[in-house]
């Protein structure tokens, strides 16, 4: 039997955001996985962000231009 899939930082992913309340993002959509496999793999969580194609202007925001 295969090992279960554990993401890894810098990884995309696609997750659902649901229930969802306020202003949240909700739905399928990817994600950006921001802690590394080690924490991932004994926790069984992990910390992402979700990834949107809207650009609000706000100075926390980051661009993903898909280079690497």
């Amino acid at each position: 039997m295969a090992a279960p899939y554990v993401p890894d930082e810098a990884d995309i992913i696609w997750l659902t955001f649901t229930p969802q309340s306020g202003h949240e993002q909700a739905g399928r959509r990817p994600a950006v996985v921001l802690s590394p496999k080690a924490y991932n793999s004994r926790a069984g969580l992990l910390v992402c962000v979700p990834v949107t194609n809207q650009i609000k202007g706000y100075p926390f925001e980051v661009v993903l231009s898909g280079a690497d």
